[in-house]
């Protein structure tokens, strides 16, 4: 049985672990992830896939380090046994994306637990919103492509 509920009416304690692990996220989000992972994790989002949780944490902290802040608000939970679907919104500020202004994109990740840590975590976003659209030049060309196909249509 699926059921979608509102952020903070999570039944499960490991799925609120993770979320309140994820609302700020900054360099205690990294000390933690063995308490939120599982030693096999397998995490992937548009741009990486990683496995194990070592690799898990060296790409957690080289992120941390360009970033500027890192904030969830969570929109929407689904929980189904072991399974989990967390719809956010992710505001963050990066030295080098649009002059470290803030960047807002909306995402979900779908979480799998085992033995009471995430043990598969994929997150789902648009990496252009993210990414493409925010580095300078690159990002005034991609936004152009982006009205032309929205005019094509």
């Amino acid at each position: 049985m699926n059921n979608a509920i509102l952020p903070n009416t999570v039944t499960s304690i490991h799925l609120q672990r993770f979320l309140d692990n994820y609302a700020n996220f900054d360099s205690n989000t990294i000390d933690s992830l063995p308490d939120i992972y599982h030693k096999d994790i397998v995490f992937s989002d548009p741009i990486h896939e990683i496995q194990g949780l070592p690799d898990l944490r060296k790409y957690f902290s080289r992120l941390s380090t360009s970033l500027v802040k890192c904030q969830f608000e969570y929109v929407k939970v689904i929980e189904s046994g072991p399974s989990s679907a967390v719809f956010w919104t992710m505001s963050f500020k990066h030295k080098k994306l649009r002059s470290g202004e803030e960047i807002e994109v909306e995402g979900a990740s779908s979480l799998e637990f085992s033995l009471g840590k995430v043990i598969r975590h994929i997150d789902y976003y648009d990496v252009g919103a993210m990414l493409y659209e925010n580095i300078p030049v690159f990002g005034a060309i991609t936004r152009k492509i982006r009205q032309r196909v929205a005019n094509d249509e």
